[in-house]
């Protein structure tokens, strides 16, 4: 297959082009085991609001290659680059490349690229463009069959578990917010997410209020003033493995071991519900976090890296 060029375009893409894009993503990762593009960029797709720009490569009327540019954060470009399984090793991953480049280097902003799975092609195209690993991101996985054996309770702990409840849609929304952004301001996506974000996700089928937990930051306060701690569960349709989909603690509670409660709690409810397997992301140099999983008997899956101009 001959390389093509690729073509980019700013905004929103019609709704033929966002089909294409997620069918290429479903074929890549029927191939690799892995999807090559995140749940954020195929959100951005028809987002009017995101400040994103999309290349696309066409060959006989077929997408064959598609990459994504965020330019929301000023002086930073971070894109994901999917190729189908068929039409790898004909360039056109370095084309999706080169017009990632131009467009960071027209929104004068340095590229970081993800490379999911941090697979061998991917490495040895980004480092041969001269980018750096500079962040990486693990998939840790954790049997839920057969049943987990009981962990010791401390006090401490009993006593957050008693405290946490279930998130209630317009009412927690904006203290929820607070608390994520305080929670992640060190995070570049997870960080910035808005009402509007919210909302999204709170849409998408998976979504279910009964797997979302808070931690009040008073004990008897009521629901939506003020949220210490929170864990957010994903579970597909028919699925048969839960994701711990972000846990978020706030700076100002932090060592008070709500984190450590929310994610033993987090766990009995998808055991509970008949799920073989939990998995969870976290960033590989966040080492309170890792340390914490680890206990509760998570193992390194997947490794995830991050290329970026430096």
């Amino acid at each position: 297959m001959p390389a093509t060029i690729p073509f980019t375009t700013v905004g929103p893409v019609s709704a033929k082009l966002a089909k294409a894009v997620r069918k290429l993503v479903a074929a890549s990762k029927r191939h690799d085991g892995i999807a090559p593009i995140s749940e954020q960029p195929l959100r951005q797709l028809s987002d009017r609001r995101a400040q994103v720009a999309h290349s696309f490569v066409i060959h006989d009327n077929r997408l064959v290659g598609y990459a994504q540019i965020d330019i929301a954060v000023p002086g930073r470009a971070t894109a994901e680059v999917a190729v189908a399984p068929q039409a790898r090793g004909t360039g056109i991953g370095a084309g999706l490349l080169r017009a990632a480049l131009s467009v960071a280097k027209e929104n004068d902003s340095k590229l970081a690229v993800w490379a999911y799975g941090n697979m061998p092609a991917a490495r040895h195209l980004l480092e041969g463009a001269g980018l750096s690993l500079t962040r990486e991101l693990l998939r840790l996985e954790v049997p839920l069959i057969p049943a987990r054996p009981a962990l010791p309770i401390s006090a401490q702990e009993q006593e957050v578990l008693d405290r946490i409840r279930t998130f209630q849609p317009g009412v927690d929304d904006q203290a929820w917010l607070k608390t994520n952004a305080l929670a992640f301001q060190w995070h570049p996506e997870q960080g910035r997410l808005d009402q509007v974000d919210l909302d999204a996700r709170m849409s998408e089928d998976w979504f279910d209020p009964e797997l979302f937990f808070v931690v009040d930051s008073e004990v008897g306060a009521a629901p939506g003033e003020s949220i210490s701690a929170y864990s957010w569960l994903k579970v597909l349709p028919d699925a048969k493995k839960g994701e711990i989909y972000v846990v978020g603690v706030s700076p100002d509670a932090q060592g008070q071991g709500l984190g450590r409660a929310l994610m033993r709690h987090s766990l009995q409810v998808l055991q509970e519900r008949g799920l073989e397997a939990a998995d969870l992301y976290v960033e590989a140099d966040n080492g309170p976090a890792l340390a914490m999983y680890l206990t509760q008997g998570f193992t390194v899956a997947q490794r995830h890296g991050q290329y970026s101009q430096v």
